[in-house]
């Protein structure tokens, strides 16, 4: 299914080490899928820079400039954040995220997010969040 992207990076996000893991070899994989027929596993490497910077796109709509495609109206962004950092990542009130913290902790809302922590987001058009540690970070962006 289309779903098979996200599925495999919240699985990884459950189990500690193997996203880090995925994370620090700076690739992410797919796993097999079925396009016209055809299984396919596909890997991109991952803009270690852009990670530390802020919340990077790893997977959108085919056209976006992800390096995953994904056959619905959905993103996932990660960020490697160091303690003190603080992300404004551009949400939309038309949108529902989910911010799931894989490693280190963060605060968000007055909120202190450990790793395995997650917040669901509706309605808002604002996100603040600051490392406490140094993190690693998924952002669903999912319709409403």
């Amino acid at each position: 299914s289309s779903w098979q992207t996200i599925d495999t990076l919240l699985a990884a996000a459950a189990a500690p080490g193997v996203l880090e893991t995925a994370l620090h070899d700076k690739a992410v994989h797919d796993v097999p899928a079925e396009h016209d027929g055809v299984a396919a596993v596909r890997q991109a490497a991952l803009d270690t820079a852009a990670l530390q910077r802020g919340f990077a796109t790893v997977v959108a709509p085919a056209g976006e400039g992800a390096p995953f495609t994904i056959l619905q109206d959905a993103r996932v962004q990660i960020a490697w954040p160091e303690a003190g950092q603080r992300l404004m990542p551009t949400i939309r009130a038309d949108r529902q995220y989910y911010l799931h913290v894989a490693t280190g902790s963060v605060e968000t809302s007055g909120r202190t997010l450990k790793a395995g922590d997650a917040l669901t987001l509706t309605g808002e058009n604002a996100l603040h969040v600051t490392a406490s540690d140094d993190a690693q970070l998924l952002l669903f962006d999912l319709p409403a």
